[in-house]
C-alpha cells in the first residue's frame, strides 16, 4: 500500500521525546520526522542533522510543514501550544497530563471538532499491569 508519510514534530526534547516519542516517529515508515522546537539546538544537530529546528514552539507551528505536532513542553504550556498547532491546521497529540484546567482542555476539544484535526493525550501508561487490572 503506497502512503505519505505523516510529516512530524515534536516541541520540547526532553526524557519523553528522546524515549518515547522520537523513536516511534523516526523508525516507522508511516512518520517522517521534520521538526523539532528546543532551546538545545546544537544537541538536535548533532542527534538529527536532517531536522529543522526552531528555537520556539510557536515558530515550529508557523513556519514547519508539520502535520502532526507532538507537545513534550512543560505543562504549563500545553493549552497555548496546542490551541496554536489547531489554528494552524495542525492535528496534535499532547503528552499528558492534558492540560492544567478543565475549561482549557473543553476548548481544545471544541477546537479540534470546528477544525476536523485529530487532538489526543499520549498515555503510555494504559498498558501497564497495574493500570490493566484497575481497568478489569
Amino acid at each position: 500500500m503506497a502512503y505519505t508519510p505523516i510529516k512530524t514534530a515534536v516541541i520540547g526534547y526532553g526524557f519523553s521525546a528522546k524515549t518515547f516519542h522520537i523513536p516511534f516517529i523516526s523508525t516507522l515508515p508511516e512518520f517522517e520526522f521534520t521538526a523539532v522546537s528546543t532551546s538545545n539546538g546544537d544537541l538536535v544537530a548533532k542527534d538529527w542533522p536532517n531536522v529543522q529546528h526552531y528555537d520556539l514552539g510557536s515558530d515550529l507551528l508557523i513556519k514547519s510543514d508539520a502535520e502532526l505536532v507532538i507537545i513534550t513542553a512543560p505543562n504549563e504550556v500545553h493549552f497555548a501550544l496546542a490551541k496554536q498547532a489547531l489554528e494552524n491546521g495542525k492535528h496534535v497529540i499532547i503528552e499528558k497530563p492534558f492540560v492544567t484546567n478543565v475549561v482549557d482542555g473543553e476548548a481544545l476539544i471544541a477546537l479540534a471538532k470546528e477544525k476536523k484535526l485529530v487532538l489526543s493525550v499520549y498515555h503510555n501508561r494504559r498498558w501497564d499491569g497495574d493500570f490493566l487490572t484497575v481497568k478489569r
